[in-house]
């Protein structure tokens, strides 16, 4: 492990570890998986912080859109794209997380109704990114993995509150989280996709200590599930 890490860019390896929670179980991937994965979560860290260093809205959608030429330029546009680029993940995948973080950027709270489309929309492409990587592609992991990333987004949402998640709403989303993380313990799974379907363990930990950081239990109880094969 520790040689892939060093193999690793370390502005990609710096941003992936932004997205606490599917880093931790994507360190459990094999090693010639290890900086794919970490790429795609390197996109999403560099798209997630538009919205915090922005001062207002269009120029966080003039970024996005940066972005999205980017994708269809040269691969050395970016750090991140140049990894990116010879990984097999579909491109349309990537376009869609580009576009989904507008969603950030809006103004104003949403409804349920919104958090719930977003949060499936960004389970979608974000695991599905994964997966790609780790060449898991039948339809029963896909979507168990899209639950489990749309259960995610729900509860670190409830977690942090953007865009004046009241505490009503931040409960409605933590019972749909519940709800999507028992549906994707029912679909069968191929277990290569461990690295990505191991983020429902820390699904369940944020549900049961909403407040508790992502410490050392967290990185064991993923570790027992790669070992176990139980996510």
């Amino acid at each position: 492990m520790g040689n892939a890490m060093r193999e690793i860019d370390p502005e990609i390896l710096r941003l992936a570890r932004t997205r606490r929670g599917p880093y931790l179980a994507a360190l459990n991937a094999p090693r010639d998986k290890l900086s794919g994965l970490f790429a795609v979560l390197a996109l999403d860290g560099e798209l997630a912080r538009i919205a915090d260093t922005v001062s207002e809205p269009m120029l966080g959608r003039i970024r996005l859109q940066w972005w999205l030429d980017a994708l269809d330029g040269p691969a050395g546009a970016h750090p991140v794209l140049a990894a990116l680029a010879p990984l097999g993940v579909d491109a349309a995948a990537l376009r869609r997380l580009v576009d989904l973080r507008s969603f950030d950027l809006d103004e104003g709270p949403a409804t349920d109704e919104a958090w719930r489309a977003h949060a499936l929309a960004m389970g979608e492409a974000l695991q599905g990114g994964m997966l790609d990587v780790l060449g898991v592609h039948d339809a029963s992991t896909r979507e168990a993995a899209q639950f489990i990333g749309a259960a995610w987004t729900l509860v670190q949402a409830a977690h942090i509150r953007p865009r004046g998640l009241t505490d009503g709403q931040a409960e409605n989303l933590r019972d749909q989280a519940r709800n999507w993380l028992k549906q994707a313990r029912t679909k069968p799974a191929d277990k290569a996709g461990l690295p990505a379907l191991l983020l429902a363990r820390l699904v369940e930990r944020r549900l049961n200590a909403p407040d508790a950081p992502l410490g050392a239990g967290a990185v064991l109880s993923v570790w027992w599930g790669n070992l176990s094969g139980r996510f």
